[in-house]
């Protein structure tokens, strides 16, 4: 099954922590190991407009994922011929909320030149720069800080062990030897498709350039040691200043994703 930048990147991560298993007209992602993942616990399903039935996808997920009765939620993920806002129509008449993404790309040669002669980048390679990470990704989310910090600890253990089989490279942009701003980046070697993850600034450091120094220095980094070529960027539409950010560095609209969900 043929899928879009979003969901194939995506797979970069969960293929590796979880499990996949393409069918006909829809793919399973689980992660057993991680049952609250939303995204790491999905059905992703393709098709004409006369395939679009929410109500039998909801039964679909629910006999799917019985298996893991700790999975509470419910994630679907649509790429198909229907414009977002039938989908959205058709989710709240099923009792589900939707959220349209934005898929962007460029390429290596496409890529505007940013660097800032403030700040020191480098990648993680520290128990010291792997808990920054995490901190820095508990704090993003609003929620309990204790165990959301648990929780992206675990996450960036693998991701430490990816970076060491060179699946994925995460940087870090320091000012006065305080993390400013960082990001992973996941590669789909194969391919040469580089995915970029948690773009981060610190507010009081925010408007300065150093976001998009780092999202250059990472993707020149990634095309020198892995051969990396195109990139990916997912986003939202109501964050109009990273969307200016990202297409003045050169990126471009390749696609929207869309997600029909039950969260917590």
């Amino acid at each position: 099954m043929k899928l879009n930048l979003a969901n194939k990147t995506d797979l970069i991560f969960y293929g590796y922590h979880g499990q996949v298993e393409e069918n006909d007209n829809f793919i399973i992602v689980k992660t057993v190991r991680n049952p609250k993942s939303y995204l790491g616990n999905q059905l992703i399903f393709q098709g004409t407009n006369s395939d679009l039935d929410i109500n039998a996808w909801k039964n679909l997920y629910i006999e799917k994922f019985k298996d893991i009765p700790q999975v509470k939620h419910l994630t679907l993920n649509y790429e198909g011929e229907r414009d977002y806002e039938e989908i959205a129509e058709l989710a709240a008449k099923a009792g589900c909320k939707s959220a349209e993404r934005v898929i962007l790309k460029t390429a290596i040669n496409e890529f505007e030149k940013r660097e800032s002669g403030e700040i020191e980048i480098l990648i993680a390679s520290t128990d010291e720069d792997w808990n920054e990470l995490a901190l820095r990704a508990s704090a993003s989310t609003g929620d309990n800080l204790t165990a959301s910090h648990q929780y992206f600890v675990d996450h960036f253990k693998i991701q430490e062990q990816m970076q060491k089989e060179g699946l994925s490279s995460w940087f870090l942009g320091k000012k006065d030897n305080r993390v400013v701003t960082s990001l992973g980046l996941m590669f789909l070697r194969a391919e040469g498709i580089g995915r970029y993850q948690a773009v981060s600034t610190n507010k009081d450091e925010r408007g300065k350039g150093y976001a998009s120094a780092l999202l250059y220095a990472a993707a020149q980094s990634a095309h020198q040691r892995f051969e990396i070529s195109e990139f990916v960027l997912v986003t939202d539409e109501d964050h109009p200043e990273a969307l200016r950010l990202y297409k003045n560095l050169g990126f471009r609209d390749a696609g929207k994703q869309i997600l029909i969900y039950l969260w917590n």
